[in-house]
């Protein structure tokens, strides 16, 4: 990503079987978060956590990074 950004997607499910997922952009020490939420499972967490990236990619490229 734009200026050595790196874009960082995390998946877990809390000890109440709840499904979170987060996509993050780190550059250096700062972690700044970009959007995230639940889903019912770790596998449909995980694609609506590609799909950020997916999203977030190609806003980055689109605008020159």
């Amino acid at each position: 990503m734009r200026n050595g950004a790196t874009a960082v997607a995390k998946v877990e499910r809390d000890d109440f079987g709840v499904c979170y997922w987060r996509l993050n952009v780190a550059d250096g020490d700062r972690l700044a978060l970009i959007t995230g939420g639940t889903a019912s499972s770790i596998g449909l967490a995980k694609v609506f956590a590609w799909t950020a990236m997916r999203v977030a990619l190609g806003v980055e490229l689109q605008n020159g990074g």
